[in-house]
């Protein structure tokens, strides 16, 4: 296994005015992914969206306790007037005050083995007729029901498969955004620092050019100096003032993404400090697979997809018959007193057998089953060509950080060259040595390898934060 423990500190301090002291109105990466991580509406979001899943997946485990339910029809009242027929074939109206109330009570238990259930249960209907003054009880003290569909799609067992799946990809995801919000914040900080050193350089170049301008004025005055080579740094004068407000403007822009993301607020009298230094990481090629098996949401994601396209096919193919038992047994009596019900009660006992399948259906069950075997035979080339991407990225990052940590080391070093080389064209200039194209060229240059260093640290941690969600 490649171990890669580079710990670079970096010497921008004294390359780059400002980025390395400390007030408290500084903040470093690491402060602003913090902050993300607890104010950022992606944040709140995603702990929202692990609670809820964390929500169904306890209901998904108390759906297999045992259910007790109580039913009740208190209050059943009619009074009107009925037909009734006669021997003679006439109808007579009578009239009938009424009254039906009932009370139940049952536990239940699925079993997530057979997909059956099973369930205990008590009930009991007083019936009341108000113009005889009678009244009637009819009840079952106890009755043992089962119901179990023989070789019927079991939607429990699927269940119990998929569900402690989707439990872990919750975890994994939760773990996924944190290290996608700390990316994208990453984005946004660095957004800011390249608009500030932005800013700072074209900053710099304009009060530069500006004094270099009168440096020429007063040689003008005293003939030592073309016109020509006056109009020359004045252009580039105004040209640097106009960078300089549209780096303001880019600067203002990217602290206000940046503000709205992290959930506080930035202004651009806040400090942000390039890191100071690079994180440990370890990365092994030969075990891209198993990290991203073991750690990745998308794999989890993955295996879920399988399952439920194979949980389809297989509902498909067994609800093309329906057989169903019922068996019961238990005790139930009338009476026109209530403790009869209950002391002189008698078995009871029933049996159901269903069947239901088709005769004819011009082959369409047969064409559905064919439907579910290709969407099964789809999500497996889909989820193989997914983790062919996912792994080219995977190795797209783990190169990124090899290469950039060589380019921040050149990037540096071109960096000191052309800031030494800058500043001294600059005292060249006002001794008449070089023109006003060699100036503005150092400058160009200047910018660039300052621009070129801020991006191949941005690079470097964008790439870290893509690996630390499989490589830990």
């Amino acid at each position: 296994m490649k171990l890669l423990k580079y710990i670079i500190i970096f010497s921008f301090c004294s390359a780059t005015k400002g980025y390395c002291q400390s007030s408290a109105n500084d903040y470093t990466l690491e402060n602003i992914i913090e902050i993300a991580k607890s104010e950022s509406i992606a944040n709140k979001i995603s702990v929202a969206h692990h609670q809820r899943n964390i929500a169904q997946y306890n209901s998904y485990k108390k759906l297999f306790l045992p259910e007790i339910s109580f039913t009740s029809n208190i209050l059943d009242y009619s009074k009107d007037y009925f037909s009734v027929i006669q021997p003679s074939g006439t109808i007579s109206f009578q009239s009938r005050s009424q009254n039906y109330s009932t009370l139940g009570l049952a536990i239940t238990q699925i079993v997530p083995q057979t997909g059956g259930t099973v369930s205990v249960s008590s009930n009991l209907t007083r019936f009341d007729d108000f113009i005889l003054k009678e009244k009637q009880y009819n009840g079952i003290p106890i009755n043992l029901s089962i119901r179990q569909p023989i070789n019927a799609y079991n939607e429990y067992k699927w269940l119990n498969i998929i569900e402690p799946i989707r439990l872990e990809n919750t975890k994994r995801r939760s773990v996924a955004e944190l290290a996608q919000i700390s990316l994208l914040t990453t984005k946004l900080y660095f957004n800011v620092i390249e608009g500030k050193s932005s800013f700072d350089l074209s900053e710099e170049a304009y009060k530069t050019f500006q004094r270099l301008l009168n440096e020429e004025k007063e040689k003008v005055k005293f003939g030592t100096t073309s016109l020509n080579k006056y109009s020359q740094i004045e252009i580039q004068m105004l040209d640097a003032e106009k960078l300089r407000n549209a780096a303001l403007e880019d600067l203002n822009n990217s602290i206000v993404e940046l503000s709205d993301y992290i959930g506080i607020h930035i202004s651009k009298d806040n400090e942000l400090h390039l890191p100071s230094q690079l994180p440990e990481i370890k990365i092994d090629n030969i075990d891209l697979v198993s990290s991203m098996e073991k750690n990745m949401s998308e794999y989890t994601e993955f295996k879920i997809k399988a399952l439920e396209a194979q949980r389809d096919l297989e509902k498909v193919k067994k609800e093309r018959y329906k057989i169903n038992v019922g068996l019961s047994v238990g005790y139930n009596s009338t009476d026109n007193h209530l403790g009869n019900v209950y002391s002189r009660a008698n078995p009871r006992q029933s049996a159901t057998l269903s069947l239901n399948f088709p005769i004819l259906d011009w082959g369409r069950l047969k064409e559905t089953a064919k439907a579910a075997e290709y969407n099964l035979k789809e999500v497996e080339l889909a989820i193989e060509s997914d983790k062919k991407i996912i792994l080219q990225n995977m190795r797209r990052a783990v190169n990124g950080i090899e290469y950039s940590l060589k380019d921040i080391e050149i990037s540096r070093k071109m960096l000191e060259i052309a800031k030494q080389r800058y500043s001294l064209l600059i005292d060249q200039f006002s001794t008449g040595k070089i023109t006003v194209t060699d100036l503005i060229n150092s400058q160009q240059e200047n910018n660039v390898a300052n621009q070129s260093y801020i991006r191949s640290l941005r690079k470097y941690w964008e790439n870290y934060y893509e690996l630390t969600v499989f490589v830990k």
